[in-house]
């Protein structure tokens, strides 16, 4: 018996000059630069209760993460690309935290918080409360939601989900 594997790649028409939402160099060069394209991330973010914030030195705050890419693709038509951070981090245990500080893992690239927790949460959450992307003196209140957010999933919707399967 043979088996065989398929690999496929899907082919974009995307450049580095395309970009015009998000930064594809670690923010270094922060784009907000399609007003068609800012409101439809804004919509999606909005729709995902994710909270607007300044990225880099950019003027225009940012509705999804930093390092998510909005184009305008050779055929006039939108891509995204590089989501995969789009929900917040969880916020990082006390052991976590030093070796991020440290220079240890980044538990923030994909210890993220689940969507349907984001969007019912009371307050938007910001993607990008745990990297080096946004502002360092607006840091300290972005992770307080965020830990907050994680402590509501962990003290009551967790044992809510619970009563509701013993019920069932």
């Amino acid at each position: 018996m043979l088996f065989f594997s398929l690999i496929a790649l899907s082919v974009l028409p995307v450049s580095k000059e395309t970009i015009m939402y998000g930064s594809n160099d670690g923010a270094l060069t922060v784009h907000a630069d399609n007003a068609t394209l800012n409101e439809e991330m804004k919509a999606a973010g909005t729709f995902l209760n994710l909270e607007p914030h300044h990225v880099g030195d950019q003027a225009i705050p940012l509705s999804l993460c930093g390092d998510i890419e909005g184009h305008v693709g050779h055929d006039n038509a939108f891509y995204c690309l590089d989501f995969a951070r789009l929900f917040p981090p969880e916020r990082l245990p006390r052991d976590e935290a030093v070796k991020f500080e440290n220079g240890g893992k980044n538990t923030f690239l994909f210890k993220l918080l689940r969507p349907e927790i984001v969007k019912t949460n009371s307050l938007p959450l910001n993607s990008d409360s745990l990297s080096n992307f946004m502002r360092r003196d607006l840091v300290p209140e972005e992770r307080k939601l965020a830990a907050n957010a994680v402590l509501y999933s962990r003290s009551f919707l967790i044992f809510y989900f619970i009563r509701v399967l013993k019920k069932a």
